[in-house]
């Protein structure tokens, strides 16, 4: 049986994050910025979810700005989609929110990923708005919010 663990992003995972950004966002950032996210931007959280046989699987990136928090990133490798594992690092970034007495937490998400959009229902989103033409490509975005209990 495959176990699966969230831990803190190292140095070594910047290769396996980049692969994953590339396929699975349409504009994934750059290595420049994620290496910012990883060592230089202070109110960056970035974990990674590792396989026990396959190594690093997803990823996210997410901001705690004093009583808020933002979910900038959340990726899985598409092979290992539909095994709970982005609800893995949501809860763990959840828990981690409430140990640092988040009151809410945001997103942005594109209004045609519906799979992801059902996934932060599911963890208690909820849409707010939808932001017009948000992406480089004009792709609209739905802001969705879940208020923690501090």
């Amino acid at each position: 049986m495959e176990y699966f663990t969230v831990r803190p992003m190292k140095e070594k995972d910047l290769n396996t994050v980049m692969y994953l950004q590339n396929t699975c966002f349409v504009a994934p950032w750059g290595l420049k910025d994620v290496k910012y996210e990883l060592n230089n931007n202070p109110v960056s959280n970035l974990w990674v979810i590792e396989s026990d046989t396959s190594g690093v699987v997803g990823f996210v990136d997410y901001w705690i700005t004093f009583d808020s928090a933002t979910i900038c990133q959340i990726c899985v490798n598409p092979l290992y989609r539909r095994k709970g594992l982005a609800s893995l690092m949501i809860e763990e970034l959840l828990s981690d929110c409430h140990a640092n007495r988040t009151r809410n937490v945001t997103l942005e998400v594109r209004e045609n990923n519906l799979a992801a959009i059902k996934l932060y229902e599911k963890h208690g989103f909820v849409k707010t708005l939808v932001k017009q033409g948000y992406y480089t490509n004009g792709d609209n975005a739905v802001y969705m919010i879940k208020e923690l209990d501090v």
